[in-house]
């Protein structure tokens, strides 16, 4: 006698239609590709804090400006890194990257509101420019080299993290933190490609940061 065979057709059918009806996590989100239409980057911001890790991102994301950032130091690296980004992205991006001048022009037409979030801020920068999405983040540590190119006291320690910003929904498209002070190569050769792209030799603050944000972008999500 045969055993009678269920079929499995119709709760597969129902399956699929809950799944396809489930919304998108942020994880699945971050897998999407990335559109990026109009891009500005917002000056970066000075603070103490060191945001390297996933945890404190999400710090640095979502909690009020007050005491936690400053753009009114001339001196914290934020400038020359802020820079940075904007030249290299250029490079990357060319026309999709909104011009310097005007995105000086709104930022200083919009200072970040204390009691805002970064997020938040990042999104009113971008809508006032008409971004898709904005470029961002802070600075924690940036020491310049003491001593010269060839023999160093103290060599140049830099530390940034940056973010993008979806502005439509506000959503982190990506973010990555760059940390590094020098060390000889033979102490660390995991510093190899350092010297080997920049030379045997101390670098300045301004040079560490150049390559810190050339070594992050490798993994930017430019269409």
């Amino acid at each position: 006698m045969k055993t009678p065979q269920i079929s499995c057709q119709p709760w597969l059918s129902v399956i699929l239609v809950l799944l396809f009806a489930l919304p998108v996590s942020a994880k699945q989100e971050e897998k999407l590709p990335v559109m990026i239409e109009t891009l500005a980057v917002m000056p970066f911001a000075a603070t103490e804090k060191a945001f390297d890790k996933e945890h404190a991102i999400k710090d640095m994301v979502d909690c009020k400006i007050l005491g936690l950032c400053s753009w009114e130091k001339a001196d914290d690296g934020s400038k020359a890194i802020t820079d940075q980004f904007h030249l290299q992205l250029v490079k990357k991006m060319k026309h999709k990257v909104i011009p310097w001048e005007q995105v000086a022009e709104a930022f200083g037409n919009m200072p970040p509101d204390p009691h805002e979030t970064l997020r938040s801020a990042a999104r009113k920068f971008g809508k006032q420019l008409k971004a898709s999405h904005v470029l961002t983040g802070t600075v924690w540590k940036y020491r310049q080299r003491v001593g010269s190119h060839l023999s160093a006291s103290e060599p140049a320690s830099v530390g940034f993290t940056a973010i993008l910003v979806r502005i439509s929904d506000g959503f982190i498209v990506w973010s990555k933190p760059f940390v590094k002070t020098q060390t000889p190569l033979t102490r660390n050769l995991l510093d190899a490609p350092l010297f080997f792209k920049k030379g045997m030799r101390w670098m300045s603050a301004e040079e560490l940061a150049s390559f810190g944000v050339e070594e992050i972008l490798r993994t930017f999500p430019s269409n």
